[in-house]
């Protein structure tokens, strides 16, 4: 099993921009990618800040992460047309805070060579789910 190291942002620092583009962030991040298989970089969201168009620049590829209670429908196209613009491969996009309830929607899992259903063993799986959205159907 391998490990896993973290490396905090510290406190915000008076100009976030002049970090994200400047020589030494690149060089940490390529120390960074020489120690590891995987280096994963939070970000703010897209449309809020231009940091994390700098910080995508930088990555081999970048996942959109959304909270479906906290964006629109508007706000989500405009950060396709954004990612669209930027020399960045997009991984896919992830939809968090799905509510179930009313739906036909069910988490299913296999255990013992048989399909359980989730909401029957887990109530609390049933009410919130995540959805990986394919770049492609983006």
């Amino acid at each position: 099993m391998g490990s896993v190291a973290v490396l905090t942002a510290g406190p915000v620092p008076p100009n976030p921009g002049e970090i994200v583009a400047s020589r030494r962030l690149s060089e940490i991040l390529g120390e960074l990618e020489a120690r590891g298989d995987l280096v994963l970089i939070d970000a703010p969201p897209f449309l809020v800040v231009g940091d994390s168009a700098a910080l995508a620049k930088s990555a081999h590829g970048i996942i959109v992460v959304a909270r479906l209670d906290a964006i629109t429908k508007a706000m989500m196209k405009d950060t396709v047309e954004l990612l669209q613009t930027l020399p960045v491969r997009c991984l896919g996009m992830v939809v968090t805070n799905v509510s179930t309830e009313g739906s036909s929607y069910r988490y299913r899992y296999y255990r013992d060579q048989k399909v359980a259903d989730a909401s029957e063993e887990a109530p609390a799986a049933s009410t919130e789910a995540a959805a990986a959205i394919p770049a492609a159907q983006a």
